[in-house]
């Protein structure tokens, strides 16, 4: 008697390796996720960057960019030509969309300033960084505004 179909054992055999092929698309798909991540919410910060300095250069007057810290892991940027803000809600002002990025630096000690006479800026680092990796903002004394990526691969940047 011929029987058809698959053994116990066969099955067993396929389902792990579905399930390991699984485990390492799902880690995959995290990684891709969190450069993703990283990578958009750090062009976004550039955008802001440039848009407060092409604001502080047209208007010819000083805009200081400060950190505020909210909780754990909340933060946002500030700009504004006047005292430190007290809160996000600014005409310039740069939250992250995701909890899971974090400020990790800025090496200015009060606050990062483009100087709208000059067309120029406080020399400064930003870094920005997930569980992934991190990303750099550099701005020079001229005002000008370059990012790199440190401990990982961001599609479009350069490595730090």
């Amino acid at each position: 008697m011929h029987s058809s179909g698959f053994s116990l054992f066969e099955l067993l055999i396929v389902m792990i390796i579905t399930a390991v092929l699984a485990l390492i698309g799902t880690s995959s798909w995290r990684d891709f996720q969190a450069r993703s991540e990283l990578s958009s919410i750090t062009r976004e910060l550039i955008q802001f960057l440039i848009e407060v300095k092409a604001d502080a250069d047209f208007y010819n007057y000083n805009q200081n960019i400060y950190v505020l810290r909210k909780a754990d892991h909340d933060w946002c940027l500030v700009a504004s030509s006047k005292a430190k803000p007290i809160n996000c809600q600014m005409k310039f002002s740069f939250t992250a969309k995701s909890k899971l990025i974090e400020l990790a630096g800025l090496t200015v000690d009060s606050a990062l300033v483009f100087y709208g006479r000059r067309s120029a800026a406080k020399a400064a680092t930003i870094r920005l960084k997930n569980r992934i990796g991190e990303s750099r903002i550099i701005i020079s004394v001229p005002g000008r505004i370059r990012y790199c990526s440190y401990y990982t691969y961001l599609v479009g940047f350069h490595p730090c």
